[in-house]
């Protein structure tokens, strides 16, 4: 007999089945058929920040804004100094040494809220001090800005700058044997000031022997430009003009004792020709006569002040001999040790003064008269100590050095 099929196995056939792909589906053989995020990996297929790395590429916080770095910076080693002008405006310069191996050269500079606007470069100081920068008044116009500075071993400079209508030009500019070489100075009390330069002559000798030929000149601003106080005859016949004339002929001879004697007390009027005359010599004379104090070199100190009798009476200690002997007590152990050619040359240079104006003057001939025969020169030497000599016959140092190179 035939038996029915059996309804029972379907199901548990249906129940394997569902659990074989329940199992394959853990196995993963599906996620590697439809690997749908490893087929889209847009971060790694468009890495935007490494293909456009902004901040590498433009390093703006690294670099400042070229307009606000100073031209004075990195100058010299002493960095920059400020020298505010108004609330807005300042002088910005380098202060120190130069850098020498970089061939720097100190620089000025003028900033309007932290901008440069305008700039010089000082060709000739070496060292400048932070203090080296002063505000001045030359005219009441623009920014007047005085610079006193160094050079070298013990020079000195001295530049004046002035700003105006956001221009900064460079009117004046010197440099000296020494430190100090100008200074400012309302001299006609009209309050703008005027600049007085040192032009002293620091190695009649040398510079550290202490002889100096002093002279100083005054810097006037004429308008256009800074002009020198010049050393010549006025115009006028008021009582003023007519004394700085006669002064002046003293001071072309040399005899600078005699120039402050006469201007000792005479008074002119504030910025007329006969003032800046007057003044100017005064100057000069008031440093000849400190030097003609200082006993460094007593004949040349007291010669270039003009006091040849004083200068002569160093003489007096010593006989011809003495006198005629090339290391003799007038060189040896004294500022003009190694240095005789200089000092024949200066006194011979500073009785010429005198007697080109004066040819018969004993003193002046005494002194060339010595110092030509110590150059050589003995003819020539001879005949002014004869001429001192009979001229002035009862000074038996006359006569004695004349008798002596005969």
């Amino acid at each position: 007999m035939r038996m029915p099929p059996d309804r029972t196995i379907a199901p548990f056939a249906y129940i394997g089945l569902i659990a074989a792909l329940l199992l394959g589906a853990c196995a993963g053989p599906g996620v590697a058929v439809e690997p749908t995020v490893a087929v889209e990996p847009t971060v790694a297929v468009e890495p935007t920040v490494a293909v456009e790395p902004t901040v590498a590429v433009e390093p703006t916080v690294e670099v400042a804004d070229p307009s606000t770095l100073s031209s004075a910076e990195g100058v010299a080693d002493g960095g920059v100094t400020r020298l505010p002008l108004d609330d807005s405006t300042a002088v910005v310069y380098s202060t120190g040494m130069i850098d020498f191996d970089h061939d720097k050269r100190h620089t000025i500079t003028i900033e309007q809220r932290d901008r440069e606007i305008a700039a010089i470069t000082l060709e000739n100081p070496t060292y400048l001090d932070a203090r080296g920068v002063q505000r001045v008044t030359i005219t009441s116009d623009g920014v007047w800005l005085a610079i006193e500075s160094g050079t070298g071993a013990h020079g000195g400079c001295f530049d004046l700058l002035r700003f105006q209508d956001d221009a900064l030009t460079h009117p004046y500019s010197i440099c000296g044997e020494a430190p100090g070489v100008a200074q400012v100075r309302d001299l006609d009390g009209d309050g703008n000031v005027e600049v007085i330069i040192n032009t002293t002559n620091h190695y009649v000798f040398c510079y550290a022997c202490g002889v100096r030929d002093v002279s100083f000149s005054i810097m006037r601003w004429d308008g256009t430009e800074m002009t020198a106080v010049a050393l010549a005859p006025i115009t006028g016949d008021d009582d003023a003009s007519r004394v700085a004339n006669d002064a002046l002929r003293l001071a072309m001879m040399g005899l600078w004792s005699d120039v402050a004697a006469l201007l000792d007390g005479v008074t002119a009027t504030p910025g007329s020709d006969a003032f800046w005359l007057i003044t100017a010599m005064q100057l000069t004379a008031a440093g000849r006569a400190e030097q003609a104090q200082s006993a460094i070199y007593p004949l040349l100190d007291h010669l270039l002040y003009g006091e040849y009798a004083a200068a002569i009476a160093v003489m007096r200690d010593y006989t011809p001999e003495e006198l005629l002997d090339a290391a003799g007590p007038l060189l040896i152990g004294t500022p003009a040790e190694g240095s005789a050619e200089a000092l024949f040359a200066t006194v011979a240079g500073t009785a010429e003064l005198v007697l080109t104006a004066q040819p018969d003057a004993p003193e002046a001939l005494f002194l060339r008269g010595w110092a030509r025969v110590m150059q050589g020169d003995r003819a020539a030497g001879a005949a002014d100590l004869a001429q001192a000599a009979a001229s002035n016959p009862d000074d038996a140092l006359f006569g004695a050095l004349a008798s002596a190179v005969k």
